[in-house]
């Protein structure tokens, strides 16, 4: 393998593995937490790391198995695995800090609460969008679509 390409690959490999240990702001302890409560509360950096711990890791793999092909020791694949451990490590760590953050700056009242869509209304068997097993089961106007197991108009323009 070139050495430049090696040298590159592992360069944007370590460059990529740690963006949460490193840039993430941690919520302080308890004692030492004032208003403003100033922490991060986005995933970007362990989005980041784990596009690095991807990457990586397709670059490990490949450079394992050409040096395999050429019957050497995959050191530099080793290396760059290694690397995208550390990777993964750093995005669950940022995921848990960024959770820790994000509670305790809803519990503040400083953001809103992340909060489920409410659950999809059930439509009336027969109806439009209800479910049918046969055309007989569904109203009048329309059919019982085979495959999804719901009433639609028998005219597809009446969508």
């Amino acid at each position: 393998m070139h050495h430049r390409c090696l040298s590159i690959c592992v360069t944007t490999a370590v460059a990529m593995s740690a963006c949460s240990v490193i840039a993430l702001k941690r919520l302080p302890p308890a004692s030492k937490r004032a208003a403003p409560l100033e922490c991060t509360d986005s995933l970007s950096y362990p989005l980041i790391d784990m596009a690095g711990t991807a990457l990586s890791g397709l670059v490990a793999i490949s450079l394992v198995s050409v040096d395999r092909d050429e019957g050497e020791t995959p050191t530099a694949g080793i290396l760059v695995g290694t690397t995208a451990l550390a990777a993964a490590a750093s995005a669950v760590y940022g995921i848990y800090h960024v959770r820790r953050c994000r509670t305790a700056r809803e519990q503040a009242g400083l953001i809103e609460p992340v909060t489920a869509p409410p659950p999809a209304r059930e439509r009336r068997p027969g109806s439009q969008g209800g479910r049918c097993l046969d055309d007989g089961s569904c109203n009048p106007d329309f059919k019982c679509d085979a495959p999804m197991q719901v009433c639609v108009p028998d005219d597809p323009s009446e969508f």
